[in-house]
């Protein structure tokens, strides 16, 4: 049997207070594995966004943004004052393997993170 497969990345959207970027996952095939994370712990983003939506997201700040996951199938991307505005319409990606199903190892992301 072949493994399951992650679930789809079915929307992005600038949260309603516009400090973060919020990614939601397709429910209906099955929780995350929120890339070994727990809920609710910032970690960098790194290891999770693609290079062209984490040069986006971190603009000309220096340190990279934080990711939280807020449940298993919502992942918080903290944006930061360098953002680049015109990250509204822009593609927004993972980077391979990064987030798989709910039970799947979760692929090397850089940070352990600390509790929010």
């Amino acid at each position: 049997t072949p493994p399951p497969l992650a679930p789809a990345l079915a929307a992005a959207r600038i949260g309603d207070d516009a400090t973060a970027l919020l990614l939601s996952f397709d429910e209906s095939q099955g929780p995350t594995n929120r890339a070994g994370m727990a809920v609710g712990v910032l970690a960098p983003c790194a290891g999770l966004l693609d290079a062209a939506t984490l040069a986006a997201v971190q603009g000309a700040y220096p340190q990279p943004p934080g990711c939280r996951w807020l449940d298993d199938w919502t992942l918080q991307v903290r944006l930061v004052s360098g953002t680049d505005p015109g990250l509204v319409g822009k593609r927004v990606g993972l980077r391979p393997g990064a987030v798989g199903p709910r039970g799947a190892p979760p692929a090397t992301c850089e940070g352990a993170g600390d509790p929010a």
